[in-house]
This record gives C-alpha cells, sequence and structure tokens, in this order.
C-alpha cells in the first residue's frame, strides 16, 4: 500500500496569502477575510474560512495530528474544542478567573462545542446553499452563530443555577 504524498507544510505567512490574497489588495484581503467566510455554501465552509490565522494553527498542530488516528468527524469536533479550550477560553477568560481566585464555566469552549455540532450537522445533511444568493447564505450562516449564541447563553446559565 503506497502512502499519500503530502504537501509541505506552508508557513502562516503563506497560508495566508494562499487563503486571503496579497495585502497589497485590500479590497480582495478584505472580502476573502470578511464576506468569504458569511457568504459560504454552509456552515461547515464558513468554518474552513473563517479566522485564517487560528485556521492555520489548527490545522496543522490540532487536527492533521488528531487525523491520523480518529475518524474525521471526531478529528474534526475536537478541533472545535481545542479552539474553544486552548485558544479562547484557557488564554482569555479562564486565566483573568484564575488570576481573581474563581473559575467560570468555559461558556467559548461551550459555545464551540455547539459550533461544531451544527457544522458536523450541516455535513451528515448535506446542507448547500451554492445555488442561493450570496445575501441569503450571509443570514443563514449569521443564523447558525445567532442560534449558537443563544444555546450557548442557556446553558451557561443552566450550569450556573445548578
Amino acid at each position: 500500500m503506497q502512502r499519500k504524498k503530502t504537501r509541505p507544510q506552508p508557513n502562516l505567512h503563506q497560508y495566508l496569502v494562499l487563503r486571503l490574497g496579497e495585502p497589497k489588495h485590500i479590497h480582495v484581503f478584505a472580502f476573502n477575510w470578511f464576506a468569504k467566510p458569511l457568504c459560504a455554501s454552509s456552515f461547515s465552509i464558513f468554518w474552513r474560512y473563517w479566522n485564517p490565522v487560528y485556521g492555520w494553527l489548527l490545522l496543522y498542530y490540532v487536527y492533521r495530528p488528531l487525523r491520523r488516528y480518529l475518524a474525521r468527524p471526531v478529528a474534526f469536533y475536537l478541533t472545535f474544542l481545542a479552539s474553544g479550550f486552548l485558544l479562547h477560553d484557557l488564554p482569555f477568560s479562564m486565566s483573568a478567573d484564575l488570576y481573581r481566585g474563581h473559575l467560570q464555566v468555559p461558556a467559548v469552549t461551550i459555545l464551540f462545542a455547539i459550533f461544531g455540532a451544527f457544522a458536523l450537522v450541516n455535513e451528515k445533511l448535506g446542507i448547500d446553499l451554492s445555488g442561493r444568493p450570496a445575501w441569503w447564505r450571509v443570514l443563514v450562516n449569521l443564523c447558525w452563530l445567532g442560534t449558537g449564541y443563544w444555546l450557548r447563553n442557556a446553558l451557561v446559565t443552566l450550569i450556573a443555577h445548578s
């Protein structure tokens, strides 16, 4: 059995240019950073485009190593959890909470757990809005984000009051 050839890992700058284009073309760069994700044809694809800096880090240092040992959906979901905990809660809210002497619910990790579940459901259902106008895709992706925030707030409130 022959192993798949792997492309060399691009450094962060190369990855950003590949994803966003050259920064000297600011209108293309800005469109690719902000509008392209929101215009994605599914919520799962939205996350492939969103935040290319964290995307590079998560792709090469979390998802791919996990993918060597785990099924794709499991590695995909664990990458969302790692993003929420390691890149958001731990360095920002949890470190400040620990400094103050109390620990709160890891709200961003819960949020990313919800977003990861939404993205997997989108893939499983084969949701593809590529035939819809851009404004419709933006609206649907914003609805997924808003629903995720609403669910996270409900869960955090439930956990805090129990």
